[in-house]
């Protein structure tokens, strides 16, 4: 396998030879090397077709953001940032609050990440939990989909999600059957959790939380809006992260380079002659 010398977006510098039997390049993307008859000058991704002459996608961006270009990669700045399948990640922030009528309550924030840079998103809701049951621990990061439909609620497929976590029950055999989905009583629930945009309440000793379906539709929505009407965020793209509030990645700013006087360098150059 050759090693190769690279320009900043990718391309492979002159004077470097490549060979064509190793398929993949730059940010370890497939190469289109058809494309333009050349090596190391496209690349192929999930979500985007990138041209590492210009360090442009061909096709828009599923979810442009006004302030950049809808064919920018990387943020502009593949030194620091890297995007694996040109998509975007939806996560799901979960910081516990507490304890309340036999139910753990959550709140839960919203995250976008794109091309490295995660944006935090205005949505704020509340989760609840049987306290009695089992739940994903703290400190982890699990998948989510909306690939598997309760066996006894068909009608909410595409509201209710399924969370991706194996868990072993009190008589030692294992589970995986845990959802998010519309109830106004999560102490009901057999560990299944509930979703609402209102703060929950004390209702004759039980905790009640309000327009629970509305809030999961809306879930929905943020992840259609993510990538497309297709719902290519399931799995890895769809994420919850226990005991975590969502947050927007700072932008680090370089600092400016001081230019010399030209004097400076020639007197410089003199002297050491």
């Amino acid at each position: 396998m050759a090693i190769l010398e690279r320009h900043t977006p990718g391309l492979v510098k002159r004077g470097f030879s490549a060979t064509r039997l190793y398929m993949f390049g730059f940010s370890g993307k497939e190469k289109d090397d058809e494309v333009y008859n050349s090596t190391g000058t496209s690349y192929t991704a999930m979500f985007w077709q990138y041209d590492s002459r210009t360090g442009r996608r061909w096709n828009l961006d599923p979810k442009p953001n006004p302030s950049i270009s809808s064919y920018a990669t990387f943020a502009n700045n593949p030194i620091w940032f890297a995007d694996n399948v040109g998509s975007d990640t939806l996560m799901m922030h979960r910081k516990s609050l507490g304890t309340e009528n036999n139910v753990e309550i959550f709140l839960v924030t919203f995250s976008i990440i794109k091309d490295g840079i995660e944006e935090r998103l205005s949505d704020v809701m509340y989760m609840g939990i049987n306290s009695n049951y089992v739940r994903v621990p703290d400190n982890k990061t699990v998948k989510l989909s909306y690939d598997r439909i309760m066996q006894d609620h068909s009608e909410w497929k595409n509201i209710s999600i399924h969370i991706e976590y194996t868990y072993t029950k009190k008589d030692g055999s294992k589970g995986n059957n845990k959802f998010i989905h519309p109830t106004n009583f999560p102490a009901g629930n057999i560990g299944c959790a509930t979703l609402s945009e209102k703060k929950p309440y004390t209702y004759y000793g039980d905790m009640l939380f309000e327009a629970t379906e509305p809030a999961l539709k809306k879930v929905r929505k943020m992840y259609i809006s993510a990538d497309g009407e297709n719902g290519n965020l399931t799995g890895e793209k769809f994420l919850l992260k226990t005991e975590s509030v969502a947050k927007s990645t700072p932008i680090k700013k370089m600092k400016p380079l001081k230019a010399k006087k030209i004097e400076n360098i020639v007197s410089q150059e003199i002297q050491q002659e």
